[in-house]
């Protein structure tokens, strides 16, 4: 049986974010340390109303914290939300993780959910365009990880 662990930080009740992270680490930490294969962290686009203050906006910073106090365990995100980041922004991100991370770097995206809407307004998100917006960032990943030579990529939304 394989062992993996999922972390969704803003539901520990800490008045902190400090003491979250910290406490999200120390558990992939110690997850290392027994054998298991993987973590994932939860990422939030930001905090927003209603939100705990301790929620993960950037788990890529998260994971290289991690990254440096573990040996084994593989780390990705749970998910990267793509209508919040510019694709290219997060395949050079995946790109330096999993160097740093000496492979042990997994890219979890897809689109956003509908609970925490407020962050969509801050960045002038509607709600129709987000599925096309997700299926257009994850063909400009792809060519971002398969392309040989520099390219143009002309979609509707980047």
């Amino acid at each position: 049986m394989k062992f993996g662990l999922f972390s969704e930080s803003g539901h520990r009740g800490n008045p902190s974010a400090t003491t979250t992270y910290r406490e999200d680490v120390w558990e992939i930490t110690i997850a290392d340390e027994l054998g298991f294969q993987e973590a994932w962290v939860a990422e939030r686009g930001s905090r927003t109303r209603g939100q705990a203050p301790d929620i993960v906006s950037a788990a890529n910073l998260l994971i290289i914290d991690a990254a440096a106090r573990t040996k084994q365990i593989r780390l990705g995100t749970g998910i990267k939300p793509l209508p919040y980041h510019h694709p290219f922004t997060i395949a050079t991100e995946a790109n330096v993780c999993d160097n740093l991370t000496g492979g042990r770097y997994m890219l979890g995206y897809g689109g956003t959910h509908g609970l925490y809407g407020d962050h969509h307004d801050q960045l002038g998100l509607e709600g129709p365009s987000q599925r096309p917006m997700v299926y257009e960032s994850i063909d400009y990943i792809m060519k971002c990880f398969t392309s040989d030579e520099p390219f143009d990529f002309d979609g509707q939304f980047w």
